[in-house]
């Protein structure tokens, strides 16, 4: 029991090392302050990901197709 517990606690300590919770991406936005300002939110630099390949899934069926996003929103999905 001791044994599980210390894996356990070491595994949330190398988890919050890795992956600390102060980053850019995960502060909330002040009032007052606009989303594209520095500091708030996403950095005003676009940022585009296009995935090709990718499982798209909805509640009827799934299909393969190729997903581009800009700036944290879907743009076009092609089949």
């Amino acid at each position: 029991m001791a044994y599980h517990l210390s894996l356990s606690l070491l595994l949330s300590l190398l988890l919050f090392t890795y992956f600390p919770s102060n980053s850019q991406s995960n502060q909330f936005c002040e009032a007052g302050i606009g989303y594209d300002e520095v500091g708030c939110g996403i950095s005003s630099s676009s940022t585009k990901l296009l995935i090709k390949g990718g499982t798209v899934v909805n509640a009827h069926h799934q299909e393969i197709a190729d997903v581009y996003v800009k700036d944290g929103i879907i743009v076009a999905v092609r089949v």
